[in-house]
């Protein structure tokens, strides 16, 4: 089924995409660790929306890596990319997965600061995964100080700036 729903997906992409994804998804199996980070992190300098549908992808892979699942919810919250909003939402809810993929993926909702995602955090901010809760917190913290008439007056950032950090 994983294999059919990519086949599916990447028949718009342009061949960097498609070879990106081939080695992100793993979908022969035989695709090196190594190999599929430097894979996962060119999708991140790429930085557009079909880069961001492929490592959201890789958050639903099972019996993965789930420290590569992590890198992949770390990816997406650092592109800034709000296309990556129901894979991180998807990923912060399954509770099958390890603690620290769900805490990166709530993480990463923080980082992307949008407002949307408040009620979705505060579903989390008592949950028995103490590291997802308490990331909840924190980042719930940080979206509404960031949408804050204090923020604003603190660091009157323009919306077009080049870099994030």
């Amino acid at each position: 089924m994983v294999n059919t729903l990519i086949e599916k997906t990447t028949q718009g992409w342009a061949p960097t995409h498609a070879k990106l994804a081939e080695m992100v998804l793993n979908k022969s199996g035989a695709v090196p660790l190594s190999q599929r980070y430097r894979a996962l992190f060119s999708l991140k300098n790429l930085n557009d929306d079909a880069a961001v549908e492929i490592i959201g992808q890789s958050l639903v892979l099972e019996n993965d890596s789930e420290l590569f699942k992590h890198e992949a919810a770390y990816c997406l919250g650092q592109m800034g990319n709000k296309v990556a909003i129901p894979a991180l939402i998807e990923a912060m809810a399954e509770v099958s997965y390890h603690d620290m993929v769900r805490h990166e993926a709530a993480e990463s909702l923080g980082a992307l600061s949008d407002v949307s995602v408040i009620p979705e955090l505060e579903k989390y901010v008592n949950d028995a995964c103490k590291p997802l809760a308490e990331t909840c917190v924190i980042a719930l913290e940080k979206i509404r100080y960031d949408h804050s008439a204090e923020a604003q007056e603190a660091d009157p950032r323009p919306k077009d700036a080049v870099y994030t950090s």
